[in-house]
């Protein structure tokens, strides 16, 4: 209980300045999406194999908006508190893998905050990530407490395991991964007895157990890849993977500067030390924890690894396995250290867990000195400017607080986005379907049809002025 208030201290104290943080830049397109197509959130989760995009992000979007509007506090507390939850749920992940109670605390102090992560803590528009993680580690857990137990998932359970997955299909394409890393799992943590090589009634026994929900989220799975992303981001800019070396050189660098904390990317060398040495550290113990993390570094990023720009938020996922090894190998380093003092003059006397407790807790102090040295150099400095033209038009809106009736059209005439941002706030402000918002620098329209819309706004010296 100590720890937990200490773990939830340390993470509000990093956090709570992004409660006052403005929309991101992709929230009022998200928002809007999810708000002109709200009654499809009650039957589009069950449809994978539509290209509906992403409907839980809607339950977190929607039900917020008709509540608090365009007023982002309510939105980043509630991405907060998710967030708070994902720390408790690396937590009980680790501690279903086979982690021990302070390998598994260790691990969730190191994803209670990490500034390589700062933008998954300040914009709201990465709540999809956030909920395929929670999502993914829920269903973990559900499957490693009742296979750990060496048995197979009650319905309850199997149904319940479903349901997380198909919350995390939902959520974010990351979840594809999900079924993979049960296969691995079930190699990992295999029961002893079984034949070597296997028979063929052994393959049915196993199907007829864990494998055939394997099977069902695997089928799951195939038509989430085949609705939401072939059908639907494959065609969308910005989705389009490029499978080279380079690609997955980039995507390694950009993810070791932000999971090391680094400001420069790596070289080649750096980049194969590091992975030799996870490798090594990772293998040359028996335990299936530390192997089960390292395949999930592997397997968990492939959804993202050869699209262009990917990192920080993105990571949350693969995150749940850094934060797990980490804590482990830490927890070893630190035993290390507590054996290797036990002769010093001034600390034989000591019990040999209160020797661990100081170096724990000089560990826990030095990580968090190290976060809040890139807090202040980069995260607050580069999260302070996220989402300010947003707030403005927001800002003028609410001083201008223009009204329209239903089935007309108003037109803006300029506006200091570069997208389709002011349409969206527009949207969301007259809070009505039949309101056509036309951008003139987007679709520019004729002087007829300028003539004929029903209200004309224009943006001049940062202010929303109404023409007509």
């Amino acid at each position: 209980m100590a720890f937990g208030l200490l773990l939830a201290a340390y993470f509000f104290f990093f956090t709570w300045e992004g409660i006052r943080a403005p929309f991101a830049a992709d929230d009022m397109m998200n928002l809007s999406a999810h708000w002109r197509h709200w009654k499809q959130l009650f039957y589009a989760p069950f449809l994978l194999w539509r290209d509906f995009y992403r409907p839980m992000g809607g339950w977190f979007y929607v039900p917020l908006f008709r509540l608090f509007g365009l007023h982002p506090a309510p939105y980043h507390a509630a991405l907060l508190l998710l967030l708070l939850g994902l720390v408790a749920l690396t937590y009980r992940l680790a501690r279903a893998l086979g982690a021990a109670p302070l390998e598994a605390w260790l691990a969730a102090w190191i994803a209670a905050y990490h500034a390589g992560l700062a933008n998954l803590y300040y914009e709201t528009s990465h709540i999809y990530d956030v909920l395929c993680a929670i999502f993914y580690a829920s269903a973990l857990i559900v499957w490693a407490r009742a296979r750990s137990e060496g048995r197979m998932l009650r319905p309850g359970e199997a149904a319940a395991f479903l349901l997380l997955e198909l919350g995390a299909l939902n959520s974010k394409e990351m979840a594809v991964t999900l079924p993979v890393m049960l296969l691995v799992y079930e190699c990992l943590w295999r029961q002893p007895a079984a034949p070597v090589p296997p028979d063929r009634s052994n393959f049915a026994r196993w199907l007829r157990g864990p494998g055939w929900l394997i099977a069902a989220s695997g089928l799951l799975t195939a038509l989430a890849i085949y609705g939401r992303v072939l059908r639907g981001l494959a065609h969308e800019g910005g989705y389009a993977a490029t499978y080279s070396l380079d690609r997955w050189a980039a995507f390694q660098r950009q993810q070791f500067r932000d999971i090391f904390l680094q400001s420069n990317d790596p070289g080649w060398a750096v980049l194969a030390a590091v992975w030799l040495l996870i490798t090594y550290l990772a293998w040359r113990s028996p335990r299936p924890v530390l192997r089960f993390c390292w395949v999930f570094l592997i397997i968990g990023p492939l959804p993202v690894e050869f699209l262009e720009g990917r990192g920080m938020a993105v990571l949350a996922v693969p995150f749940l396995s850094w934060a797990i090894l980490a804590g482990i190998l830490a927890h070893g380093l630190m035993r290390a250290i507590a054996d290797a003092i036990a002769n010093d003059p001034g600390l034989r006397r000591l019990h040999p867990r209160t020797r661990l407790a100081c170096v724990v807790a000089v560990f826990l102090l030095a990580w968090g000195a190290w976060n809040w040295g890139i807090y202040v150099r980069d995260a607050r400095p580069s999260m302070s400017n996220t989402g300010r033209p947003t707030a403005a038009v927001i800002r003028q809106f609410e001083l201008l607080a223009p009204r329209t009736r239903p089935h007309t059209t108003v037109v803006f005439l300029n506006d200091p986005f570069d997208g389709w941002d002011m349409a969206f706030i527009a949207e969301l402000w007259f809070r009505d379907p039949t309101v056509t918002v036309r951008l003139q620098k987007k679709t520019p329209l004729s002087p007829d049809e300028l003539a004929r819309a029903d209200a004309v706004f224009d943006w001049q010296s940062g202010k929303l002025v109404k023409v007509r």
